[in-house]
């Protein structure tokens, strides 16, 4: 058979551009690959629920900031969870603080198909949001709610990172009268659950042979005029002023107190926090707060975190930030413990979870309670909260 000139040409166009087609084969685009490698990993969600707005604010975007550090550590290894490539992301709500917020916040964060929440900051908002979390089967990580009504009702899927109030109450009440030798105390709470629960707890843990509880006073949440509970404090002559409520608020308390030459030791749980300071200056002098927790020197991993922190975000890291840090990273160790990203799953994984978190051990009891919760008491000295002494732990 004879064949032509063009025939020819043809077969020898063939030949040559053979090896050129073989090698683009093997190097087809990565959609075009079965390699588990080249596969899209599939976005779960995390929620963040916090005050992102009002008087709580630089606390909840510092909590934010470190749950979203958590999560991008954790992405910068692949994870493959159930045989499928997975990457975890934030969805942050700003619950403003408030219980009725703190409600949409947590159905919206259920709707939008988040697996687990770290969240929320006060309990007041945990409490509300709750029962929202318990329908959808979602498991929620308080990393700063302390009422003890948020583990007491049986819901399998609520846990906390951080001590109960009864607890810390105890602490500061056997503070007042063994550490500092109270004789004449008074107490002052904000009307909220969290105040007034906290300042009951500090009621009943006083022991009367030993301290006289003088006056207890409520205040409204929300005022910066305790010129009524002053002028009561200048008759009671006390020698300590326990206060139960937000740490804005025992500020204005504590600059108040020194206004009108008030000599007694303020202590209050939960104030001990860089804007106290900024709000109080020379007047926070000798303030004393009892928090959940070793000081942050003394956690392990510190420096690392703070370095890394502090190069993504800048200098300011809330004393709850290290405790949302926690939060988030024990959803990631349920997450590759039970391999899988079902809600339900995640909330058994939780339960017997054993993780050396930055702020300690992490396990929870049946009730979903931190085990072992460690406290100290810090002081204000020239212009810096200082570690006077923990407790607890194990």
């Amino acid at each position: 058979m004879n064949l032509d000139s063009a025939t020819l040409k043809f077969r020898a166009l063939i030949c040559r551009l053979a090896p050129a087609v073989a090698l683009a084969l093997i190097a087809l685009p990565s959609w075009c690959s079965n390699n588990a490698a080249d596969e899209v990993p599939a976005v779960v969600l995390i929620g963040f629920a916090g005050p992102l707005s009002g008087a709580s604010a630089s606390i909840g975007q510092s909590m934010e900031h470190a749950v979203e550090m958590a999560l991008t550590e954790a992405n910068a290894h692949p994870l493959r969870i159930d045989g499928k490539s997975i990457q975890l992301r934030i969805l942050s709500q700003d619950d403003e603080g408030k219980p009725r917020t703190a409600a949409i916040v947590a159905g919206y964060l259920a709707k939008a198909g988040a697996v687990a929440v770290v969240g929320h900051w006060q309990s007041t908002a945990s409490l509300s949001a709750a029962p929202i979390y318990r329908a959808a089967g979602i498991p929620q990580i308080s990393p700063g709610s302390s009422n003890y009504q948020l583990t007491a009702n049986g819901d399998k899927n609520i846990f906390r990172v951080v001590g109960r109030d009864k607890d810390i109450a105890y602490r500061c009440a056997q503070i007042a009268q063994h550490t500092l030798q109270a004789k004449r105390i008074v107490i002052i709470n904000d009307d909220t659950i969290y105040g007034s629960t906290l300042a009951s707890f500090f009621s009943e843990s006083l022991e009367p042979q030993q301290g006289m509880l003088v006056s207890h006073y409520s205040v409204n949440n929300t005022t910066s005029d305790f010129n009524v509970v002053l002028n009561a404090l200048k008759t009671n002559h006390p020698d300590l002023v326990f206060f139960g409520g937000q740490m804005h608020q025992a500020a204005v308390l504590q600059t108040n107190l020194k206004r009108v030459g008030i000599t007694a030791n303020l202590i209050a749980p939960g104030i001990v926090d860089p804007d106290y300071l900024n709000l109080t200056g020379a007047a926070g002098e000798g303030s004393l707060g009892v928090s959940t927790g070793i000081p942050q020197e003394r956690m392990r991993g510190w420096k690392k975190f703070k370095d890394r922190y502090s190069a993504i975000f800048g200098d300011h890291i809330d004393y709850y930030a290290p405790f949302a840090y926690d939060a988030a990273n024990a959803i990631i160790a349920a997450i590759k413990q039970a391999n899988s990203v079902a809600p339900e799953k995640l909330i058994a994984a939780l339960h017997s979870l054993r993780y050396q978190g930055l702020t300690g051990p992490i396990s929870f009891d049946a009730q979903g309670n931190l085990n072992h919760p460690t406290y100290t008491l810090f002081r204000v000295q020239s212009g810096k909260w200082q570690p006077v002494e923990s407790f607890g732990g194990k």
